[in-house]
């Protein structure tokens, strides 16, 4: 089994939109793929929870989880969907680590929302196309 870890800062908004995304979508079932924050964060709003159910991904449940230190040593991958996160102090832990670089949102504007959740999508699918090709890498 191959893992793939995505994070962003708090695992409200972004890394689980990748996860959700990815997991759903993936079509290697060898390919998992699991998500953190570096740190705690609130659930994301209601309107934000919503906007994103629109694209048949559900980040409305659960509570958001923090990265430990064997989340980085037990995968594969580990990509950094945030914008505010350096990807230096992963790097420690994890030699495989690449940045998409994608800003946050306060949830207040739903187009902001969309074409947040509409780059994670591109950028899973590119993802998901390069490991059909390579594999995880």
């Amino acid at each position: 089994m191959r893992k793939i870890l995505f994070i962003c800062l708090g695992n409200r908004f972004r890394s689980r939109i990748a996860e959700e995304y990815f997991n759903k979508t993936n079509k290697n079932k060898k390919i998992k793929s699991s998500s953190a924050g570096l740190v705690y964060a609130n659930p994301i709003s209601k309107n934000t929870v919503k906007t994103v159910k629109k694209y048949g991904i559900n980040i409305g449940g659960g509570t958001p989880k923090r990265i430990k230190e064997n989340d980085l040593k037990n995968v594969d991958k580990v990509i950094v969907v945030a914008d505010n996160v350096p990807i230096s102090i992963l790097k420690i832990f994890s030699k495989n680590v690449i940045s998409w670089n994608i800003r946050d949102t306060d949830g207040g504007n739903q187009n902001k929302v969309e074409n947040i959740v509409k780059n994670i999508i591109k950028k899973v699918d590119v993802l998901i196309k390069k490991i059909l090709r390579e594999g995880v890498k």
